[in-house]
């Protein structure tokens, strides 16, 4: 069921600006940490591209049978989430100067996916977890998500905005698995 990183930033209200011959991107509407504190939490029955993730599941079991093998969509972290929706510039220095804020928006962001992966699997039991790269995971494994943001900072920015979530993520669907399409070895002993 392929979409793209726009899904879970547009729920939170940021336009989406789609490209002709690329995928679509949503773009910032935060700049500040008041702004970021704003965001009101979307209910996710209430966000038209994450309700119709489950329509295009629904839609394919119909036709190919109750036991297809599902992939996922595209899975952002939270943390990615929060870097889509607060304008890049701004938020990493909004990391050292306004952690507190980048804090809450991440947490914003992560509630929203786990519930949206908590219904997902509950309603389609045979999804496969693993977005990216596109491979064969077993549907009773935890969920991969891209957490691509982590490429360009250190170990203890890694450890203290990302790592938190991703332990949450393991711990809620018994393991999880990390895409990142920067250069992020150095968080990998994390």
């Amino acid at each position: 069921v392929g979409t793209g990183t726009q899904l879970y930033a547009a729920a939170f209200g940021c336009p989406v600006h789609e490209y002709e011959h690329d995928n679509p991107c949503a773009l910032p509407i935060v700049r500040t940490a008041a702004e970021a504190d704003a965001l009101a939490e979307p209910d996710l029955w209430r966000c038209p591209g994450l309700v119709r993730v489950f329509e295009l599941c629904a839609a394919l079991q119909e036709e190919l049978g109750p036991d297809v093998l599902l992939g996922p969509p595209d899975l952002q972290t939270g943390f990615d989430t929060a870097a889509l929706i607060w304008d890049k510039s701004d938020f990493y220095l909004a990391l050292m100067l306004q952690p507190a804020a980048v804090h809450r928006l991440v947490d914003k962001c992560a509630r929203l996916l786990r519930q949206f992966l908590t219904e997902l699997k509950r309603q389609f039991p045979n999804m496969c977890p693993g977005h990216c790269p596109r491979a064969y995971v077993p549907p009773e494994m935890g969920w991969w998500a891209s957490n691509d943001e982590c490429g360009a900072f250190n170990t203890a920015l890694f450890e203290e905005f990302c790592l938190p979530e991703m332990v949450e993520l393991s711990a809620t669907f018994g393991s999880f698995g990390m895409h990142c399409c920067a250069d992020a070895e150095h968080q990998f002993e994390s």
